[in-house]
């Protein structure tokens, strides 16, 4: 501002600013770009599908929460994943299409085998059916080898389960991304008018995609010495011609604050409590989750 450069043609992103950077912060500037009302249109839209994803997102994290897998999933999955094992529990039907009836008169139930097996069993009075008879390796396991195979089973559909929570979790994260792409066209248009864009680390971390929107070609950094190079890749675009630093490597050193963490058993139900925990507990860190992460790579 001092060398000339009217404060029409600078706008500042960050925090706490001085009386004479005041004016030049982003919620004072103004522009002529307005959203049209299809663009409203598609952002009601969007907010539609966020919130039935947000639903979708609820139900499928209870349903890992649960941590349970109960026999009907349990068949439906073999059927598909290992059938040599769901035909080998398959309960087989009478010739005219009806239920067996057990020694206590009454018809077996479709996970009777199943459970014989699951308890370590022999098949019982269902021994000499086609099924069981073609299965000898698989009722002839012993109770230790049994568990070790459901333990196997459980943990694929667990896993499964947790695939379902992160493309759910990924959808509703895209649907927050639009909506906040949406409304801050505004902020590109700001910047795209404006010569200098003159940010904190900060500022340039919260808006770092709208300042690769408005490509700036040149970067300048004051005080280089005492921020880190990931501070400075926020403000990197494909277009950055020059990348200017400016300090002394001798000055204060970058502070980087490291919050212990220990590593977390990850069971259905236990994760987002112990996490949040974790945090809160971690140096006064408070902390507020307001969109969905997690790695379908974790289990």
């Amino acid at each position: 501002m001092k060398t000339g450069i009217p404060s029409s043609s600078i706008v500042r992103l960050g925090g706490k600013a001085t009386a004479a950077t005041e004016p030049l912060q982003l919620r004072k500037q103004s522009t002529n770009y307005r959203m049209t009302q299809m663009e409203y249109m598609a952002v009601d839209e969007i907010k539609k599908l966020q919130e039935q994803n947000c639903t979708q997102l609820q139900k499928t994290f209870d349903a890992y929460k649960s941590a349970y897998i109960q026999n009907p999933q349990l068949l439906e999955y073999l059927e598909f994943e290992d059938p040599e094992y769901f035909v080998a529990f398959t309960i087989p039907k009478t010739h005219d299409g009806q239920r067996l009836i057990g020694r206590n008169g009454r018809p077996i139930h479709d996970f009777y085998l199943l459970e014989q097996w699951l308890k370590g069993r022999n098949p019982g009075f269902l021994s000499s059916h086609r099924n069981v008879v073609n299965a000898p390796k698989i009722w002839s396991m012993s109770f230790s080898e049994r568990r070790e195979k459901l333990k196997t089973w459980q943990d694929a559909l667990f896993k499964e389960q947790v695939g379902h929570v992160y493309d759910n979790g990924e959808a509703y994260n895209s649907c927050l991304a639009s909506i906040d792409r949406m409304f801050g066209r505004k902020t590109e248009a700001i910047l795209n008018e404006k010569r200098i864009i003159a940010c904190t680390t900060t500022g340039a971390a919260m808006h770092g995609e709208r300042i690769r929107a408005a490509s700036p070609t040149v970067i300048l950094v004051e005080e280089a010495g005492e921020i880190l190079e990931s501070h400075v890749l926020t403000a990197l675009g494909p277009n950055t011609d020059q990348l200017i630093l400016i300090g002394d490597h001798k000055s204060v050193f970058p502070f980087s604050c490291s919050i212990g963490m220990s590593v977390l058993t990850v069971t259905a139900g236990n994760f987002v409590p112990k996490l949040t925990t974790t945090l809160s507990r971690s140096r006064g860190v408070a902390a507020i989750i307001s969109t969905f992460h997690f790695s379908s790579g974790w289990l």
